[in-house]
This record gives structure tokens, C-alpha cells and sequence, in this order.
């Protein structure tokens, strides 16, 4: 019976239902809100607070609640309560903190504020309609409660982008269209006439960019009369038996069911009495098992007691064992202590050693100067003993001396200079070093050979002249080998 009374009120409800998107715009309408927002005249509040920034904006409607708790309702000035209406408006939701940040129309709103029906979108392309009731609670129209009525369609636009919302309202019966398409019916008994407005949601900005109601100028009854002149039309017999018999279709269709739900009880219970059985053979199992094991750990504990028993010196060995520890630790800090010294040792003799190549370094670059130093004196010297004998035999001219008056003396100075010459040779250096190297080295020379230094470097020489024009020659012929360090050396043969 349950089931008939359900089905009974079902096809009730689809009578009712089948009258929605019936209602169409009045032929003859009065204006009583014509909002633009192009001034600030306007039949809304003009409100700025710290929760809310409500102001006229480029020809908009700018609506910001900053109070994260609660919504606020925005009644219009006007105070003519209205019964059947066509409203028209566009909102747009800007950026929030809150994801579902809100705003919506107020419809029907009463004197005591404790009755109003409310259509809401929010910034993520959802919809709710929601009903105040006397106790100031809601009442959901659309969705489920767990989902507070949000429901989600495609023709809403999200964050950003205006929607135009227009509702028709005959009979406490409201139809509602967004974008130009129809989006639901809602049905109302109890709110007969009332004022209209605005919702902003908590922690929500919104802008509307206009906002009209219009309510017929002679206000019928078109959808009572259509709805009784169709029941008028209906042959009310007919229809009882048609009731009747569905009545008796479902009797039998309910009894069919009381007998599929007798056997399945049975056969529930079959199935349960062999569970239980399949579960005391399981228990029995497990009982026995748990006996095993019980057995197992009393001969364990056995074992472990006389295990304590014959070891029951390891406290000692435990001591034994922690003093070593102590005692290698102490000689891993003096090892580690050793390391560092032996590590600044080896940092002390590296920069030791480091000196000591400096100071070789330093010693050889002081030989080389030396030796470029003797050279230099030796040319210088050569030089001078040539200017001499330019300067006596320029001297004899000036003088009026005749030279082959003086050929016997020059002569005997001739054969002087040559004993002297005899006693000093002239060579060519070409490398300084500190200890002996492979005559290989001297790569296109036959006549190299060092000499001993009294600093006790060695002075690779090439070549033995008599006079230093021959040395010049030999000199300038090691340059152009890749000598180019090469000079001559002035030394005595004595």
C-alpha cells in the first residue's frame, strides 16, 4: 500500500509539473523597476562599510561583501509587493577567495523577513534556488542538502562573464531561464506576494548591469482556468477506472514482490545456517591451531630460562665489552690528535721544500745574471782595447807623424799585443744550469763543452776563438740556429 500511495502522488506531481514553461510574457505589463544603473538614483541601497562596498560603477551595479560568515540581502526601495512578475537581469561574478562566491534575486521577500524564495549562481558555473522559511532557515528547491543545493549546468557561465537571468512568475509557480534557455520550474504555496531584490553571498563581488520587473496591468488567473477547464475535458469515470485498474495492476504487482521476498528471506537463511557451519569448522580449526601454538611458546619459554641459567655470566662480558669500548675511543681520539700534527708536519715541510725550490730557483736566475754580467764586461773590455788603437793611430795622423817612420816600433807594440792575445780566447755561452745535461741537448752543435763555475753551476760553451770578430760571427750563426740567448765570453788561458 506504501508503494501504490507513492505512485499515486507521483503521477499527481507530473500532473502539476506538466503545467511549467507554460508561462508566458504579459501582453499588458507595468513597470515597476527600470534599472540601468547610469546614475545614483537608484532603487537599491548605495552602502559602503567594511563588510560592504555597494556603489554605481561604469554602468554597473558593483556589489563587494568582504564578511566571510554571512550573505546579505538587498531589498529595493520600491514598496509594492508584487504576486506574478517578469524579471529581468544580468550578473557577472568577479574573482573571490571564496570558490563559491554568490549573488542571486530575492523574490517575494516578506515584511518580517522570514519568507522569501531566492535563485543564486556562483563563480563556478552552479545554480540553487532556496526557500526562507518562517524560522529562518532555508529550505532547498534544487540539488541535495549535502551539496547545499549547488547544481552545476553547462548554460551558466563561470567567473567573468555576465548571465542573463529572467524569471516568470503566475501562480507562485516560477520559471527560470538563463542565457535564453530554459533552466528549471519551482513550485511555492506559501509565499503569495512580497517585495523584490538582491542576494550577495559571503566573501563575494558581483556586478549587475540591469535590472527590470514588470507585473501585469490586469492580472488573470490563465493557468487555474487552464488547468481546471483541462480537468473539465477529462472524462472523470473513465479516468477512475483507468486509476482503478492501475491500482490493481500494481495489488498484484506488490503481491508478486511479497513472494519474491518470502523466497529470497529463505533463501537467505539457507545460505546463512551453511555460513555458520562453514564458520564453526573455521573456528574449530583455529581453536586447535591456537592450542599448537600455546604449546610451542610454553617449550620456548622453557628453552629461554635455561638459556638465562647457563649464561648468566654475559653481564660480565657486557661490562668487559663497554670498558674496551671506553678504551679504543680514547686511543682513536689520541690516533686522530697524531693525524693532525703529522698532517701540519707534512703542510710544514711542503712549504719548506717549497723555499727551498725558490731559493734554487733565485740561485740560478743569480748565476745566469752573474754570467750575462761577465759577458757584458768582457765585450765592453774588447770594445774599449779597440777604441785604444783607433785612438793612437788617429793620434800619429793628427800629429804629422809619418807612419813608416814609427814601423819599427809599431812593430814590436804588434808583436806585444799578440803575447797577449796568445793568453785570452774568446767563446760563445749558451746555457747556464745547475747540474750536468746530455750533449743531446744541443741540438746542430759538435763543439759544445761546459766549463765549471766557482759557484758550482756549469757554463755550456761553442766554439774557441782568437779575436772576437770570429766570436761575433760564430755568436750571430747560434742565434739564428734558435740560440737566441748565446754571447761572447772573454777568457784567460792561464
Amino acid at each position: 500500500m506504501q508503494k501504490l500511495l507513492y505512485t499515486i502522488l507521483f503521477t499527481i506531481f507530473l500532473s502539476v509539473i506538466s503545467f511549467s514553461q507554460n508561462i508566458t510574457e504579459f501582453d499588458n505589463a507595468t513597470k515597476i523597476i527600470t534599472e540601468d544603473f547610469t546614475n545614483n538614483e537608484t532603487s537599491f541601497s548605495i552602502l559602503t562599510s567594511a563588510d560592504n562596498y555597494f556603489i554605481i560603477d561604469n554602468g554597473d551595479y558593483l556589489l563587494i561583501r568582504n564578511n566571510t560568515e554571512s550573505e546579505y540581502a538587498i531589498i529595493s526601495s520600491t514598496s509594492q509587493q508584487v504576486s506574478d512578475f517578469i524579471l529581468k537581469t544580468s550578473i557577472k561574478l568577479g574573482p573571490s577567495s571564496n570558490n563559491k562566491s554568490s549573488c542571486g534575486i530575492i523574490a517575494k521577500s516578506q515584511n518580517t523577513r522570514n519568507g522569501a524564495l531566492i535563485f543564486e549562481i556562483n563563480r563556478l558555473g552552479e545554480y540553487r534556488v532556496k526557500e526562507l522559511l518562517l524560522n529562518n532557515t532555508y529550505k532547498y528547491l534544487s540539488g541535495k542538502t549535502s551539496n547545499d543545493g549547488w547544481v552545476r549546468n553547462k548554460i551558466i557561465k563561470k567567473q567573468d562573464e555576465f548571465n542573463n537571468i529572467k524569471i516568470l512568475s503566475k501562480e507562485n509557480i516560477y520559471d527560470i531561464y538563463v542565457n535564453n534557455t530554459f533552466l528549471t520550474s519551482v513550485f511555492t504555496p506559501s509565499l503569495n506576494k512580497g517585495n523584490m531584490g538582491i542576494l550577495i553571498g559571503k566573501d563575494s563581488k558581483s556586478r549587475i548591469a540591469y535590472y527590470y520587473l514588470n507585473i501585469p496591468s490586469e492580472t488573470t488567473n490563465n493557468l487555474t482556468e487552464g488547468y481546471m477547464n483541462d480537468l473539465s475535458a477529462i472524462n472523470l469515470s473513465d479516468r477512475i477506472k483507468q486509476l482503478e485498474a492501475d491500482i490493481s495492476t500494481l495489488s498484484k504487482t506488490n503481491e508478486s514482490l511479497e513472494k519474491e521476498n518470502i523466497s529470497l528471506k529463505n533463501n537467505n537463511l539457507n545460505q546463512t545456517a551453511k555460513n555458520l557451519q562453514d564458520l564453526e569448522r573455521n573456528i574449530s580449526n583455529k581453536s586447535k591451531e591456537i592450542n599448537s601454538l600455546k604449546s610451542e611458546i610454553s617449550t620456548l619459554e622453557k628453552e629461554i630460562s635455561s638459556l638465562k641459567k647457563k649464561y648468566s655470566s654475559t653481564d660480565n662480558l657486557i661490562t668487559q665489552n663497554t670498558s674496551l669500548k671506553l678504551s679504543v675511543s680514547k686511543k682513536e681520539s689520541v690516533i686522530t690528535y697524531l693525524n693532525t700534527q703529522i698532517s701540519q708536519a707534512n703542510k710544514t715541510v711542503k712549504e719548506l721544500e717549497r723555499k727551498r725550490d725558490d731559493l734554487i730557483i733565485s740561485d740560478n736566475k743569480k748565476s745566469e745574471d752573474i754570467t750575462l754580467l761577465t759577458s757584458t764586461v768582457n765585450e765592453l773590455y774588447v770594445k774599449v782595447e779597440n777604441m785604444k788603437k783607433v785612438l793612437i793611430y788617429k793620434g800619429f795622423e793628427e800629429g804629422g807623424i809619418d807612419s813608416e817612420n814609427i814601423s819599427s816600433t809599431k812593430l814590436e807594440n804588434n808583436i806585444k799585443e799578440k803575447n797577449i792575445l796568445k793568453d785570452v780566447t774568446y767563446r760563445v755561452q749558451i746555457a747556464t744550469h745547475g747540474e750536468k745535461v746530455n750533449m743531446a741537448k744541443f741540438k746542430g752543435l759538435k763543439d759544445v763543452y761546459y766549463i765549471d763555475s766557482e759557484n758550482g753551476t756549469y757554463l755550456y760553451m761553442s766554439g774557441k776563438f782568437d779575436n772576437s770578430n770570429s766570436a761575433i760571427e760564430h755568436k750571430n750563426k747560434l742565434i739564428e740556429m734558435g740560440y737566441k740567448d748565446a754571447f761572447i765570453v772573454k777568457l784567460n788561458n792561464k
